[in-house]
């Protein structure tokens, strides 16, 4: 069995503190700065790591209640140093601030979920799976003059699935076989998106996508681990920049009403 670990924030959001539109890369900064109160030792190698970061955001959400207002984000990690420090600070008697923007917000509770992968199963024949991107999406492209694609593509799409399962917990067999399987045997029947622009600070402006995909289940055949793709990335999210917010998804199922009439004209 596989784990991803999630902590759910619930902050008090002071009167007046107004946050842009995408807020990932604020809580990456806010989160690396709550850790480093308990152990600075973690959020520095956190904040000098690699490209492929153990830990993803996802941004504020907000909550009222009467004449306060909450912000709920969450952090998704794999990452046993992140999970020990948070459960040190969760075992505490309180869990604190966090510095949002320009100010302290008290953190009202933090929950700890545990989410486990492993169970192959497999999607009924002819169901639907629909994926909305919700924030930018962007794919890392070392030949490009700023290193990122910023358009969809559906291999590629299935491919960062099968590259975050192996980063996140080993090599699938046949990994390959796997992709040509997913656009072989998934066939899209939506595919809605469109251009965003974000700006991650004065000098710095990414272009990504959002929209939605659906693809319906022709063959389900080899198929036994997209579920857990699917689950994975609706967590983890895709592409590039996860740790800052962007490529978060909603992944939804829908059973199989019939077959598909194209298919029916087919066979008859």
């Amino acid at each position: 069995m596989h784990t991803i670990s999630t902590f759910k924030f619930k902050v008090i959001i002071p009167k007046g503190l107004k946050f842009p539109r995408y807020t990932g890369r604020i809580i990456q900064g806010a989160f690396l700065q709550y850790l480093r109160k308990q152990d600075p030792i973690v959020s520095q190698e956190l904040h000098e790591g690699n490209d492929r970061r153990t830990y993803t955001t996802k941004g504020i959400h907000y909550k009222k209640i009467g004449e306060t207002t909450f912000g709920l984000f969450e952090i998704h990690t794999i990452d046993p140093q992140i999970i020990d420090t948070m459960i040190s600070i969760l075992t505490s008697s309180n869990a604190g601030e966090i510095y949002l923007l320009d100010r302290f917000c008290a953190v009202v509770n933090v929950e700890y979920e545990k989410h486990q992968f492993g169970m192959l199963s497999t999607y009924p024949l002819y169901s639907s799976i629909e994926i909305k991107f919700i924030t930018p999406t962007m794919f890392a492209n070392d030949y490009r003059i700023n290193k990122m694609d910023h358009y969809p593509d559906l291999q590629r799409i299935f491919e960062n699935m099968i590259k975050t399962y192996e980063f996140l917990f080993s090599p699938i067999e046949n990994n390959e076989d796997l992709l040509i399987r997913l656009q072989r045997q998934l066939t899209p029947n939506i595919f809605e998106f469109q251009s965003k622009f974000i700006r991650l600070g004065e000098n710095i402006k990414l272009k990504g996508f959002t929209g939605k995909i659906s693809f319906i289940i022709e063959d389900s055949t080899g198929l036994d681990i997209l579920k857990d793709l699917l689950e994975i990335s609706n967590l983890w999210g895709i592409g590039a920049k996860r740790s800052m917010g962007m490529g978060r998804i909603n992944v939804r199922y829908f059973p199989p009403k019939s077959k598909p009439l194209m298919r029916q004209i087919e066979e008859d």
